[in-house]
C-alpha cells in the first residue's frame, strides 16, 4: 500500500483544519457558519484518526505492546500539547496583558494548560485540548482493537456503545469539568469507530454510491443536496460542542455530522490532490494551536473585529496564510514542537 493511495487523507485533514478555523473567525457565539463548523469538524478529525488507525493497522499488521502504543501517542500528542502551549505563554501574555492590560496569572495558566478544560481554566492556546481527548481516545481505541481482534464490525458497535455512554453523562445534568475533557473521549471513539469501519469498507461504500449514482453531475447534484440537508440540520438543532459535551438532539446532531462530514469526504477522496491542503493536513497540530492565539491578536484592532463581525471567510483565509510560513519555520528550526524529528541532510557529491 503505497502513501499516495492515502493521499487524500491528508487532503481531507486540511479541508476539517479549514472548518477549524472558519468555526472560530467570530466575535459571537453562534453564527450560522459557526453552527454548522461545530457540527462537524471536530467529530470529523476523530473520524480521520479511526481511518488512519486502519492503514496503520494495514501496513504493520503485528500487535504493538500496550506501553510502546502509550509511549508513541504520548510522543506524537501530549509532548506536542506541552510544549507549544509552553511556547505560545509569551503570546498569551502579550494578547491579554500588553494588548488588553488585564492580569495575567502564570500559576493560572499553567494549571489551565495542566487541566486542559477550557471551561475551568484557560490555557495559554484552549484549541490544542483536542490533543490530549485524542490521546485518551486513542488510548481507548487500542483496547478495543486488542478485546475484538481488530473486527471492524465488533468494534463499531463497541463504539456505539460508548459513544452513548458519553452522551449519556452529558444528559444527568450535573456539570463536571474533567481533566483532559475525559468525558468526551468516549464520543471521540465512537467516531474513530465509524472511521475505522468505513477505510475496512470504503471500496465497497464509494462503489455502491458510484453504483447508484452512475453520472458524474448527478453524484455532485446528490452531495450538494445532502450538504445542504446537513447545514439544515445542524442550524436547527444549534451550536453543539463536543468538549463541552453539549449535543442537543443527539438524533439532529449524527444526521447533520453524516450529512456533512460524508459529502466533505468523498470531496477530498475524489479531489486532485492539492498542495496546500495537504500540507495543512500533515501540520494540523500547529494549526490548532495557533489559529486562535492570532485571530485573538487581530481582535483587539477595529480592523480585525470588523473581519470577524462581517467577513470571518476573509480572516479565515488570512490567519490560515500567516500559519503556513509559520508552519514551515516551525518544521525546519523547530519540529520537535510539534512532535516531528529534524530532517537529515543527504550529501551528494559534485556529480549528482
Amino acid at each position: 500500500m503505497t502513501n499516495q493511495r492515502y493521499d487524500w487523507l491528508d487532503q481531507l485533514k486540511g479541508i476539517a483544519m479549514v472548518f477549524i478555523v472558519l468555526g472560530h473567525a467570530t466575535l459571537t457565539k453562534s453564527p450560522p457558519h459557526v453552527i454548522i463548523c461545530y457540527a462537524f469538524h471536530i467529530p470529523l478529525f476523530f473520524m480521520i484518526s479511526g481511518m488512519t488507525a486502519r492503514v496503520h493497522r494495514n501496513r504493520h499488521p503485528e500487535t504493538e505492546s500496550i506501553p510502546k502504543v502509550i509511549w508513541t501517542k504520548i510522543r506524537q500528542l501530549v509532548i506536542p500539547y506541552f510544549l507549544l502551549n509552553i511556547a505560545f505563554i509569551p503570546a498569551y501574555y502579550f494578547n491579554f496583558a500588553v494588548l488588553r492590560g488585564k492580569h495575567v496569572s502564570l500559576f493560572n495558566l499553567l494549571f489551565g494548560m495542566v487541566y486542559s478544560n477550557q471551561d475551568r481554566m484557560k490555557a495559554p492556546t484552549d484549541a490544542t485540548w483536542f490533543l490530549l481527548t485524542l490521546f485518551l481516545a486513542e488510548i481507548l481505541f487500542d483496547l478495543l482493537e486488542r478485546v475484538f481482534k481488530r473486527d471492524s464490525g465488533k468494534i463499531l458497535l463497541a463504539g456505539i456503545a460508548m459513544g452513548f455512554l458519553s452522551y449519556g453523562e452529558s444528559l444527568t445534568g450535573i456539570k463536571i469539568l474533567y481533566p483532559w475533557h475525559f468525558q468526551a473521549a468516549p464520543m471521540a471513539v465512537f467516531f474513530m469507530a465509524m472511521g475505522y469501519w468505513f477505510m475496512e469498507n470504503r471500496e465497497r461504500v464509494v462503489g455502491a454510491f458510484e453504483g447508484i449514482f452512475n453520472n458524474k453531475w448527478l453524484r455532485a447534484l446528490c452531495l450538494i443536496i445532502v450538504f445542504a440537508a446537513g447545514v439544515l440540520l445542524a442550524l436547527k438543532n444549534g451550536k453543539v460542542s463536543v468538549p463541552s459535551g453539549v449535543y442537543k438532539s443527539i438524533v439532529l446532531f449524527i444526521l447533520a455530522f453524516f450529512c456533512l462530514a460524508g459529502p466533505v469526504t468523498y470531496f477530498a477522496m475524489w479531489l486532485k490532490p492539492l498542495w496546500i491542503f495537504k500540507f495543512i493536513g500533515k501540520n494540523t497540530i500547529f494549526f490548532m494551536a495557533a489559529q486562535c492565539v492570532i485571530m485573538t491578536v487581530f481582535m483587539k484592532f477595529s480592523w480585525g473585529s470588523m473581519l470577524l463581525d462581517k467577513f470571518p471567510y476573509v480572516m479565515a483565509i488570512i490567519v490560515i496564510a500567516i500559519m503556513i510560513p509559520m508552519s514551515m519555520f516551525i518544521n525546519k528550526f523547530l519540529p520537535f514542537l510539534v512532535g516531528k524529528k529534524y530532517k537529515k541532510r543527504i550529501k551528494t557529491d559534485g556529480n549528482n
